[in-house]
């Protein structure tokens, strides 16, 4: 197991521009919750769904197991139908920030211009050194 720090966004994001910091903590938490929900679809959601119809007798279905089986799998079904709709609604928030922050028109009061600006990541935020890499 890798070594984890337990470090909040607000401490990682310090560029001096608040407008900035606002804008990057923005999307480092909306990037948070998109990893928190693919780590619970893996988890809850991807085991029972694909054993859900795997107990196939070879003598063939008895009568009512079908029933029994789908009744048994409605919570799981409940929780993706949730699932799902948090994930609907995080990447609408995700394309709703971006369009705010890549606004073609300038005019607008809340958009800011951010083509010129440059993030400085010191070496003590980020340890890559023991860092392993995996291919998928």
């Amino acid at each position: 197991m890798a070594p984890f720090e337990n470090l909040s966004l607000v401490r990682l994001v310090q560029s001096g521009n608040k407008m900035v910091n606002k804008v990057v903590l923005t999307f480092s938490a909306l990037c948070l919750e998109a990893s928190q929900l693919v780590e619970e679809a893996q988890s809850k959601l991807y085991p029972p769904l694909m054993l859900y119809g795997n107990r196939v007798a070879a003598e063939g279905e008895k009568t009512g197991e079908s029933q029994m089986s789908l009744s048994r799998v409605l919570s799981t079904l409940h929780h993706a139908a949730c699932y799902v709709q948090r994930v609907q609604k995080v990447i609408r928030n995700i394309m709703h920030q971006l369009t705010s922050l890549y606004r073609t028109d300038k005019k607008s009061s809340g958009t800011i211009d951010v083509s010129d600006v440059h993030f400085q990541v010191s070496e003590g935020v980020f340890n890559f050194s023991n860092h392993q890499s995996t291919s998928i």
